[in-house]
């Protein structure tokens, strides 16, 4: 299979941009379709050149802009190629008034920005990753060794608390709210409303956790999510050695995770479990 044709299938099976970097004009293209701010350096020719430079013939090149966009650089034939851009966590009204307050970001319209991230898939770096590999498999290319990482982000300035602490009261705030929403929407065994406020709450915290506004504790905050979940299931009178076999199943569960996405996977399968227990015993 040629590059081309590798790349045209691989971008209709994932849904996401798969480009060959192999001219200025390719270049040129891929950022005019896909810069929507001056803040991203490295969505201009200079900027691609630059993550180019990063590769070395069998790495994988993952990046991150300022405003959260991601993509994936690789080397098929010598040739660069770009996958994406694509996203890895969802952002709200709050999350995008922090990010700008934090990176000192003007001109930015929440509104037009969550419409422009809207046209790309929300997938995980590992996807991308795996991706990737398929690719090099299928056009002959040498298999990838490492994967390196970069971002890039404007200057933080020293007083920035006082440009974000707002915006971060408004994130915990509906975290919370969110929260007893989620508890709520397990008491009475609706898994399709609780999961949906997991979700936001889990991209939440992993978008505080990005910008440097909060902890990854993987393992410790799965804890803390079925502490959340046993209220309501103890409130609708599920039997205590029921409610502590599902959560004990869950625990053993987590501690085979491997990454957040696994943990988050786990903790969906959980919510489901309850709602149907509460369904059933009621």
């Amino acid at each position: 299979m040629t590059p081309e044709e590798a790349c045209s299938f691989l971008s209709d099976l994932i849904n996401t941009s798969v480009v060959i970097l192999n001219s200025p004009e390719a270049i040129e293209r891929f950022c005019a379709s896909n810069s929507f701010h001056t803040a991203q350096k490295s969505f201009t020719a200079h900027g691609i050149h630059n993550l180019i430079n990063h590769l070395n013939g069998r790495n994988i090149v993952i990046y991150r802009d300022v405003l959260m966009m991601h993509m994936a650089l690789v080397s098929v034939r010598d040739m660069p190629v770009i996958i994406g851009p694509y996203c890895t966590e969802e952002l709200r009204d709050a999350s995008v008034e922090l990010l700008k307050r934090r990176f000192s970001i003007r001109n930015l319209s929440s509104k037009d920005f969550l419409s422009y991230r809207s046209r790309y898939k929300h997938c995980s770096n590992e996807d991308i990753i795996r991706n990737c590999h398929v690719l090099l498999k299928y056009t002959g290319g040498l298999k990838a060794e490492t994967v390196d990482r970069f971002q890039d982000e404007l200057p933080r300035r020293p007083e920035e608390w006082q440009y974000t602490r707002q915006n971060y009261e408004i994130l915990v705030t509906e975290r919370y709210k969110a929260e007893t929403e989620m508890m709520e929407c397990i008491s009475v065994g609706d898994a399709a409303q609780a999961i949906r406020k997991y979700r936001y709450l889990h991209d939440n915290v992993r978008f505080m956790m990005s910008i440097g506004s909060a902890v990854n504790a993987g393992p410790a905050s799965a804890a803390v999510v079925r502490t959340t979940i046993r209220v309501p299931m103890m409130n609708a009178g599920l039997p205590p050695v029921l409610i502590d076999q599902i959560t004990g199943e869950s625990s053993h569960n987590i501690n085979k995770c491997r990454n957040r996405e696994e943990i988050a996977n786990e903790n969906e399968r959980l919510i489901r479990v309850a709602c149907e227990a509460i369904r059933r015993f009621r």
